[in-house]
């Protein structure tokens, strides 16, 4: 028993600095692809506290049953706090953001956060193991369904196309994110159009 405690441990501080490590040393507003730091997370918890519930078994194996009774009840509201914890860090970071890979350029993948109200949606931009910030879209209101995002270098055009109310909606930014309205719009669409066909 306190052999597979002092294994995890082990393991769990090792995973522990090397999310600590990626935490402090990747680029302001940059992920690992596919948000791989929360996996990472969610594994130090779990190692965490299995580790800690290998050592309560092992130290506790001599005590008195209500003292293990006790133990054991503070050891599942410690746990129940620690799931806490991990939802209050991931949530504010958009770990738990929906993920939509770019449908015509794999290098960029779609982000969206729903905030109880609103999905504010993200583009990033693919740089080796790393996610960075490419530029910030706009918020939808709810429903928003299944979105697809288009890339287009030649034109400096981000297309959105989601469905709301049964029926397809489609934004264009530019890649400052700023939305393109009206004639703009439907000029940047007709480039875009004629640059599909060839």
């Amino acid at each position: 028993m306190k052999k597979t405690a002092v294994i995890l441990t082990i393991v769990s501080v090792f995973l522990w600095v090397v999310f600590i490590a990626i935490r402090l040393l990747k680029p302001d507003y940059s992920f690992l692809i596919c948000r791989m730091e929360v996996w990472l997370f969610t594994l130090c918890t779990l190692l965490t506290s299995v580790a800690v519930a290998f050592w309560l078994s092992a130290f506790t194996f001599r005590c008195h049953r209500a003292d293990k009774t006790i133990i054991w009840i503070v050891y599942g509201l410690v746990s129940i706090l620690w799931l806490y914890m991990f939802l209050f860090a991931c949530l504010p970071f958009g770990y738990l953001a929906y993920h939509y890979q770019c449908s015509n350029d794999k290098r960029y993948v779609m982000y969206s956060d729903f905030d109880g109200t609103m999905y504010g949606v993200t583009l990033y931009q693919k740089r080796g193991v790393m996610e960075t910030l490419f530029c910030d879209l706009d918020w939808y209101p709810p429903p928003f369904n299944d979105p697809k995002v288009f890339v287009y270098d030649a034109v400096d055009a981000i297309v959105v196309q989601y469905d709301e109310n049964d029926s397809l909606y489609t934004d264009v930014y530019h890649f400052n994110g700023d939305i393109y309205t009206g004639s703009a719009k439907d000029s940047v669409l007709l480039v875009v159009k004629l640059l599909e066909e060839k």
